[in-house]
């Protein structure tokens, strides 16, 4: 059985808050481990504890995905906030215009597995955004397209 089963909410959210503290300011040899055991709790919690935790998690991967210290932390942190968004998008939409705003700007970061992330977090995001977030991430991608059409492959 997972440990999510075994321990109570507040166990689960006492862990998950070490594992994202890890996977944001830990050392980069361990990195991909935090992020295997936060994905996996992501996956396996029940749904009512799970909402809490998704509630407490969702601001801090938002700030790994703006922290412009470590590409690995934006990677990591982004993969964690699309499977969050996946399993529990509408327990926090308080934070999806924070979420929205993060994973736009990172499709200009200079390194592609980020820029990718992003793409993968804006996915998630859309299936459960309100609709003016939604209009906000397709007029904005719309424009970013025309842009590089129109503007000799420049971004926009």
């Amino acid at each position: 059985g997972s440990c999510s089963k075994k321990v109570r909410e507040a166990q689960v959210g006492e862990i998950s808050d070490k594992l994202c503290s890890l996977i944001l300011d830990g050392t980069d040899e361990l990195r991909d481990v935090y992020s295997i055991g936060l994905k996996t709790l992501l996956r396996d919690v029940p749904r009512a504890s799970g909402e809490a935790v998704a509630g407490r998690l969702a601001a801090r991967l938002v700030g790994g995905v703006r922290d412009d210290a470590k590409a690995e932390s934006r990677v990591e942190a982004l993969e964690n906030l699309t499977d969050l968004l996946k399993r529990f998008g509408a327990a926090v939409a308080k934070d999806h215009g924070a979420v929205l705003d993060a994973a736009l700007q990172r499709l200009d970061d200079p390194k592609n597995v980020v820029r990718k992330r992003a793409a993968h977090c804006l996915a998630a995001l859309a299936l459960t955004c309100s609709e003016p977030h939604l209009e906000k991430l397709t007029t904005t991608l719309l424009r970013r397209v025309d842009a590089a059409g129109g503007g000799g492959g420049g971004r926009g």
